[in-house]
């Protein structure tokens, strides 16, 4: 038993990338591979992004990065394309404590429209994004409240596709809806979308993809409660980054806008076949036609785990 013991104390590890590799990295563990032999991370890739951005951890918090660092998590590497958020103040800029209009303030851009009175209660964190907590209060004299997360009547284009989200948390009974409201060049309504699931004591992100009709032009996206006239109400809820951005589904959080990532792997060779194993589903086959190789960004899904390159 003894020298079985010492016999199996004394096994190599099994290595971490395929023997016929001739390029392999583990962006989660942060090692590199070229025909063997280990590299530094300067020698595996480079890499540049004129903005920063986030990227989610595997405890379901997003981190933010500064430029031209890459958005490394435990789940792996973040790649994505530029994209613009046409909902505005997701960086929470101009909010202040208090009542709005009597010392307190929304975010600038965000307006809030009906009865009900509005309060800045905390300006806080929501799963590691900056959030703002708000209390919606008093009797309805009126049948309907909104706070819009766009400026009125924003332009939509149609026939596009689009994407709404926002990070939310309601810890009271009383539950608004996120909602997208699409309007035609006269701010008519022709759809309302409400974002799913709806709004819970958890924080989630309440998210929508849409393609846009035909005649929409116009865009509201808000949170929003339809009334009775001299009921009582009181909301409490926790947002975080309402986003509105064009493509087929949300990216990362977006406070502003966000730059391309650009990541140059320096494979040593053409020709070579990639494997892009990501932090869940299926994983994605690229072919390298260069030594040095851009990797796309409009990939199925954004996280990198691995990548291994072989030859074809």
């Amino acid at each position: 038993m003894l020298g079985l013991a010492l016999g199996l104390s004394g096994r190599a590890p099994a290595p971490w990338w395929p023997a016929d590799a001739a390029f392999a990295a583990d962006f989660p563990g942060f090692r590199f591979r070229r025909r063997g032999n280990a590299l530094r991370p300067q020698e595996a890739f480079d890499f540049a992004r004129a903005s920063p951005k986030w990227a989610r951890r595997a405890d379901g918090n997003w981190q933010r990065f500064d430029a031209d660092l890459p958005a490394l998590t435990d789940l792996g590497l973040s790649i994505e394309p530029a994209a613009s958020n046409l909902a505005v103040g997701a960086g929470l800029g101009g909010a202040a404590l208090g009542i709005v209009g009597l010392g307190g303030s929304l975010p600038t851009g965000w307006a809030a429209n009906g009865a009900l009175v509005t309060q800045v209660l905390e300006l806080t964190t929501l799963l590691g994004l900056p959030a703002i907590h708000l209390r919606i209060s008093g009797v309805a004299s009126s049948a309907f409240y909104e706070i819009l997360f766009t400026p009125l009547s924003a332009p939509m284009d149609p026939n596009t596709a689009y994407s709404a989200s926002v990070f939310a948390q309601c810890s009271t009974e009383t539950v608004p809806l996120i909602e997208l409201r699409q309007g035609n060049s006269s701010d008519s309504l022709i759809a309302v979308n409400s974002l799913s699931p709806a709004l819970g004591p958890s924080p989630q992100r309440p998210m929508l993809n849409l393609t846009t009709n035909a005649s929409t032009a116009m865009v509201r996206f808000r949170l929003a409660r339809s009334l009775t006239l001299g009921n009582s109400y009181s909301m409490e809820v926790i947002l975080a980054c309402p986003q509105l951005e064009r493509g087929p589904a949300p990216s990362s959080p977006l406070l502003a806008s966000r730059a391309a990532d650009a990541l140059d792997l320096n494979l040593a060779e053409a020709g070579l076949t990639l494997a892009l194993e990501h932090d869940s589903g299926p994983p994605t086959a690229l072919s390298a036609a260069t030594a040095i190789y851009r990797l796309p960004t409009a990939l199925p899904r954004s996280t990198i785990a691995t990548i291994l390159a072989s030859p074809p």
